[in-house]
């Protein structure tokens, strides 16, 4: 779990209690020791599909995060990670197909090289997303193919400013990412349609079309 105070914060299940409209967000790094023990909770489909896996650290992120996965959750249901069952959505955002929080439990998963996080709350719909930063990324490139005309705007500020794009990028990204991921319509509605806050306490402008 993490708040405004810092990494300190992070801990170990088991979870705190979820209280009302309340989200916590759990980390988890792909240098987990029980490896075997975390393929073995996993269903059958989700072990088929690391071993489509190309490279080995692919097949181990993708297996720490989804095991991760379900001990976090494991831990608000009273479930045991291997038996929980999962829906699908149209867009393919995983709901818990029963649970123990009075009926009510969102969750999501996001990882990319090394990190993993679970984002799970009372809330009716959650959205997490995590990148890992490529300093060879062409971002003023990805952000004219993938932002809104007033991102773009707010990013071309940083640019006039000589200042460093990627933080104001990657922050603008895994927001958008996040946001979609919450409302379950995921990026294939592509991530332009709406404009997304580049700076804290600035407030997101929906323009879906009707």
């Amino acid at each position: 779990m993490s708040d405004s105070k810092g990494a300190s914060e992070w801990r170990a299940p088991p979870p705190p209690r979820l209280g009302a409209r309340s989200v916590h967000v759990w980390r988890a790094l792909n240098g987990a020791s029980d490896i075997d023990a975390i393929v073995s909770e996993l269903s059958s489909e989700e072990q088929a599909r690391a071993l489509r896996f190309a490279r080995e650290s692919d097949r181990r992120a993708y297996v720490v995060a989804h095991g991760v996965l379900r001990r976090v959750l494991s831990g608000y249901t009273a479930i045991a990670p291997g038996d929980l069952e999962f829906d699908v959505g149209a867009h393919g955002k995983p709901s818990l197909r029963s649970d123990a929080l009075n009926g009510r439990l969102s969750f999501n998963l996001s990882h990319s090289g090394e990190m993993a996080l679970v984002a799970v709350s009372s809330c009716e719909s959650v959205g997490v997303d995590v990148e890992r930063q490529d300093s060879r990324a062409d971002l003023l490139r990805l952000a004219r193919e993938f932002f809104s005309p007033r991102e773009q705007e707010a990013l071309q500020v940083h640019v006039r400013a000589g200042e460093d794009v990627a933080e104001t990028f990657f922050r603008a990204w895994t927001r958008k990412e996040a946001y979609l991921k919450a409302t379950g319509q995921g990026v294939v509605s592509g991530l332009s349609h709406f404009d997304m806050p580049l700076q804290s306490g600035e407030q997101l402008t929906d323009r879906f079309d009707s």
